[in-house]
């Protein structure tokens, strides 16, 4: 019985996948010629046939003149089959094309692969998709010499870059396109600023060869900013790191709307209730926690039902925990609840502004320690039956 080292195994077996690789790149290679010089060609072309609608044909124009980009449109809008378009495109006129598309989260790889990549692009060039979870990761560089198109998670391009490994290094000139899913993550420090920073660098460096960029989102964000200067200055920090313009639609925008219909708002003003006997119950049911109370402390509060006297009682409860009169506390307390049932029940529904008070009660009804808790859960579970 003879025996091979560890090392020597993994030599046998690198030798092996590359070869084989090899053989299955040089396979895809015949089959792109045999296809565009045989009377299949025509069988393809209806087989890769995109139908882009007009408004995504709007969006890569920038990406199909080889300038980086970021294709904007809405959730349902078809960036990604753009993507897809712009990517044959790319292999079909560029020499020696290698192009990556970067996700960052790990079932994307798998859909972006079988619903969107594969279906156009397998029978022409040879794909392969990895993640966190495939073992291919670990061959990461001898793959991606081996392969046209790559689909894979970020941060398996960025363990890649940083790695002195021949089997798992790559270089960003490695790629000629990369087009970077969800985009709108690059910024801070995300996987794709990292990598994009990389390629920052390099570019002002002028260090070699970089792949062009196409980055898709459905929206830039603004950052949490809620004024208009700020929010611009969030989406060209994002163009900023991604070295890109950013596009959507101008000549289209009915037709996108048509395939992706915004809500619209509507605000309806319904007259005040003539009658309201559920707020006047509330109200008599505050006067008796009033009345159990000192007069004193009673008379300082003002409206019921109003954000006034919410902000009584609330220092009313600050006021009884710090003299730990527990008695002023607790009925602060369950005023406030009426007050906020008063108030729901003014802009929606009487359930609504009831429930509040249910699930209020409920959470009490096993932790009566004193005189006070009897009265108040016995205030509300003898006036409930009127409430409901």
């Amino acid at each position: 019985m003879s025996f091979i080292s560890p090392s020597r195994a993994l030599s046998l077996f690198s030798v092996s996948f590359l070869s084989s690789a090899d053989s299955k790149r040089d396979r895809f290679k015949d089959q792109r010629r045999f296809s565009l010089s045989d009377g299949t060609a025509t069988v393809m072309a209806a087989q890769m046939d995109f139908n882009l609608r007009p408004y995504q044909e709007e969006v890569v124009q920038a990406a199909l003149r080889g300038e980086n980009s970021i294709i904007w449109l809405p959730t349902g809008g078809g960036k990604t089959r753009a993507a897809v378009y712009v990517t044959q495109k790319h292999l079909e006129t560029t020499a020696n094309a290698k192009v990556a598309v970067l996700v960052n989260k790990v079932h994307l790889v798998d859909q972006h692969f079988a619903k969107e990549f594969k279906p156009y692009l397998e029978r022409r060039y040879h794909i392969t998709a990895i993640s966190g979870d495939s073992n291919e990761k670990d061959f990461f560089g001898r793959l991606v010499k081996a392969s046209d198109l790559i689909i894979c998670t970020a941060q398996i391009l960025e363990n890649a870059l940083i790695n002195t490994e021949e089997e798992k290094h790559v270089e960003l000139s490695d790629f000629t396109l990369l087009v970077i899913d969800e985009c709108h993550h690059t910024q801070k420090e995300s996987v794709y600023n990292k990598i994009m920073g990389r390629y920052v660098e390099k570019k002002l460096r002028k260090e070699g060869n970089l792949p062009q960029i196409l980055g898709l989102t459905a929206s830039p964000g603004t950052g949490g900013n809620r004024k208009l200067d700020k929010a611009v200055e969030h989406v060209l920090q994002i163009c900023a790191n991604l070295d890109s313009v950013i596009v959507s639609t101008k000549s289209f925008k009915p037709v996108l709307q048509k395939v992706v219909p915004r809500p619209k708002k509507q605000y309806d003003i319904v007259e005040k209730r003539a009658l309201d006997p559920f707020g006047d119950h509330l109200k008599a049911m505050m006067s008796m926690i009033h009345e159990f109370m000192p007069s004193i402390v009673s008379r300082s509060l003002r409206e019921m039902g109003t954000q006034e006297y919410e902000a009584d009682v609330v220092e009313l409860e600050k006021t009884g925990v710090q003299k730990e009169n527990r008695l002023i506390a607790q009925c602060a307390l369950h005023l406030r609840q009426y007050n906020d049932a008063l108030l729901i029940n003014d802009t929606v529904r009487m359930v609504d502004a009831f429930q509040g008070l249910d699930e209020f009660y409920s959470s009490k009804k096993t932790k009566l320690l004193d005189g006070t808790d009897i009265f108040l859960q016995g205030l509300f579970d003898g006036m409930d039956c009127l409430l409901c």
